[in-house]
C-alpha cells in the first residue's frame, strides 16, 4: 500500500513534469499545431488504442472500443477511422468497468487482477474478430510506482484525425485521447470525456482535490474547420452542456465544473487536409 507521502511526492513530480506545457495549452492551445515533426502526432494508424493516455494511441476509444453499447456502434467507428488493429491494454479502467458491467453479481474485493486481465483479452480478441479485425495485443504502459493516471487533459478531437501525445515528452502536454469524429453518435463520444474526467478526479488519477478553479483539469476540443456543428462556441457548448449532464447523472460531482476548464481551438484545415482518417477509411 502506496503511504500518502509518497502518492504527494509522486502526484507533486507529475505535476513539475508538465506545468510549463500545461500553461502553454490552457493559455493557446493552437501551440500544438507549431511542434515540430506534425506527421508523428497528427498521423492516424489503422489501429484503435485505449483513450488512456499512458498509451500515446492516434485513434482512440474506451478500452479499444469495448465501452461500445452497440455493435453498430464498433463497426461504425472502425469503418469510419479505417482500424484494421484492435489492441487492449494492462490495467485498463474501462476494461475493468466492462468485466463488472458483464459480472455485476461480484465483489471486487473476490477477483484478482490477472482475472481482468486475461478477460479483457479475451473479449477484445472476440470483438476483433467478430467485426473481421485482427487483435493487436495486450500493451504495456508506462506508470509511476503508484500507477496512476497523472493526465491533467482531455483532449475531445472532433476533426478526423489523429492525435498521439507521448507521456514522457516534457513539451507536449499528454492527456487522455476521444477520437470523437470517428464515433457514430456524438453522445458516445462525449461521455468518455466524462469518463476520463472521472477517472483524472477519482483515487487512480490526480485527484479531485488537485484540479481547482484556478488549476483546472483542461478539456481541450479541438475543432473541425469544416463542421459548423463541431467547432468554435457550438463546440464549446457542447463540452459544457456535457459537464453538465456528467453532473446530473453523478458521474462527477456538483462544484467539479469550477475544477474543469473548456478550451476550444479549431483544427487548422492544412492539418486536417493531411492528416484526415477519412482519407484512409475510404482508399
Amino acid at each position: 500500500m502506496v503511504s500518502d507521502f509518497m502518492r504527494s511526492r509522486s502526484i507533486n513530480d507529475a505535476w513539475n513534469f508538465r506545468e510549463q506545457a500545461y500553461h502553454t495549452m490552457r493559455r493557446n492551445p493552437d501551440a500544438l499545431f507549431a511542434l515540430e515533426k506534425p506527421e508523428h502526432i497528427f498521423q492516424p494508424t489503422d489501429t484503435v488504442y485505449c483513450i488512456d493516455g499512458r498509451i500515446a494511441g492516434a485513434i482512440c476509444s474506451a478500452g479499444g472500443c469495448l465501452l461500445l453499447d452497440e455493435e453498430s456502434d464498433v463497426r461504425a467507428f472502425f469503418d469510419n477511422a479505417g482500424i484494421t488493429v484492435v489492441t487492449s491494454h494492462e490495467g485498463c479502467g474501462a476494461g475493468k468497468l466492462a468485466f463488472f458491467s458483464e459480472f455485476s453479481d461480484r465483489s471486487q474485493d473476490e477477483v484478482v487482477p490477472q482475472e481482468i486481465e486475461d478477460w479483457v483479452q479475451m473479449k477484445t480478441r472476440q470483438l476483433a474478430e467478430r467485426h473481421g479485425r485482427t487483435y493487436g495485443g495486450h500493451l504495456a504502459v508506462s506508470t509511476m510506482p503508484i500507477s496512476d493516471h497523472e493526465e491533467l487533459a482531455t483532449y475531445y478531437v472532433a476533426a478526423p484525425i489523429g492525435l498521439r501525445l507521448e507521456p514522457n515528452r516534457p513539451d507536449v502536454l499528454d492527456g487522455f485521447v476521444i477520437s470523437a469524429a470517428a464515433h457514430q453518435r456524438a453522445k458516445t463520444a462525449l461521455h468518455e470525456a466524462m469518463l476520463s474526467i472521472a477517472i483524472a478526479f477519482g483515487d487512480h488519477g490526480m485527484g479531485r482535490d488537485f484540479f481547482t478553479e484556478e488549476r483546472p483539469h483542461l478539456l481541450i476540443g479541438l475543432g473541425d474547420p469544416h463542421s459548423e456543428h463541431s467547432q468554435g462556441e457550438t463546440l464549446r457548448g457542447t463540452l459544457r452542456q456535457a459537464i453538465a449532464n456528467a453532473i446530473e447523472h453523478k458521474l462527477l460531482r456538483p462544484g467539479d465544473e469550477q475544477r474543469i476548464e473548456v478550451v476550444v481551438t479549431n483544427v487548422p484545415h492544412y492539418i486536417v487536409n493531411q492528416y484526415s482518417y477519412r482519407a484512409l477509411a475510404h482508399a
